[in-house]
Parts: C-alpha cells; structure tokens; sequence
C-alpha cells in the first residue's frame, strides 16, 4: 500500500488508474484518507493542547479522532459526488466508487499538514494530485480537470461569503436595536 501512495503522490498515471479501476482497493483508500487527515490534524490538536491545555485538550481529542474517522471519508464521498457531476458536464467516464478511491489516495498529501509552511504547500498538492485523479477516473483532459476539482471550491466559497454576509447582517440587525 505505500508504494501505491508514493506512487500517487508523485502523480504516476498508472497507479491513479489501477486505483480507479480495483474495487478491492477501497478499504485501502478509506485507510490512506483517514491516516492522512489523523496525521495532518495533528498540528491542530497540538496548537489547542499547548494553547489551552487540560479538559479543552482531552475534548479535542474525541473531535480530532472523530473528524478524521468520520469527516475524512465523508468529505471524499462528497467531493467524488460532485467530481462525478461537474465530471459528466465535460463527458466523463469516470463512476462513484473510482472517484472516491482515487480522491481519497490523492488526500495522501495532506498528512503533511501538522508541518507549519509545508502542510500549506501539502494541501496545494493534494489540490494537484485531485486532478490528476479526477483526470484520469473520468478520462477527461487536463484543464476539464482543473475546472472539476475547483468548481465546487469556488461555490462553497461564494456560499460561505454570502452566509457570512446574512450572519453580520442580522448580527448588526441585533445590535443595532440593543443600542438605540
């Protein structure tokens, strides 16, 4: 299985595609994404312990655990939905459970994210290794791909902005009718 990830990380066409297509690899690729985001969570549990310390530390580690266990695999399979959607628009070949295979291998990166400045460049290749594997699971070219893997980013973005525009506008609704 390591090999397989050096493979995938270091963007080898033919490990992307043996991943894509062996659906005996799934537990494999739950196995990688939840590994990597338990080791690249690590940065984050150890900022909070050094930070608070004590009982907010023990509470982190349920929730580190638990978004790495849980979250990791969820988040793939949604990113895999929407690959496959954004993937069809551009006459994608790719299906479900090749996409979340492959995605989930690509998260290998992210396991450099504890490492301050490297876990940032980590998840820009994660990024860069989503749409190689996006690539090559929908059999689409290059640029198709990068537009696959940053679509949904682009949406949630604009989501959150305009959440956080509805947030600050009721909070200053609220506040203002404190004050007057």
């Amino acid at each position: 299985m390591l090999e397989r990830v050096i493979a995938i990380v270091k963007l080898d066409v033919n490990a992307y595609r043996e991943v894509d297509q062996d659906e005996s690899l799934m537990g494999q690729a739950v196995i990688v994404a939840i590994v990597a985001s338990l080791i690249g969570g690590l940065g984050g549990f150890y900022m909070t312990t050094e930070l608070f310390g004590g009982e907010i530390a023990r509470q982190t580690v349920g929730g580190w655990i638990g978004n790495a266990v849980v979250g990791a695999p969820i988040g793939i399979a949604i990113l895999a939905a929407l690959a496959l959607l954004f993937g069809k628009m551009f006459g994608g070949q790719g299906d479900f459970k090749g996409l979340f295979r492959s995605i989930a291998f690509a998260s290998a990166p992210n396991a450099l994210g504890f490492i301050p400045v490297i876990g940032g460049l980590a998840g820009l290749w994660t990024l860069v290794c989503g749409v190689v594997a996006v690539r090559e699971s929908h059999g689409i070219s290059t640029g198709q791909a990068v537009v696959v893997v940053l679509l949904p980013l682009i949406v949630f973005g604009i989501l959150l902005a305009v959440l956080a525009a509805v947030v600050g506008v009721v909070m200053f609704s609220a506040f203002s009718g404190l004050a007057g």
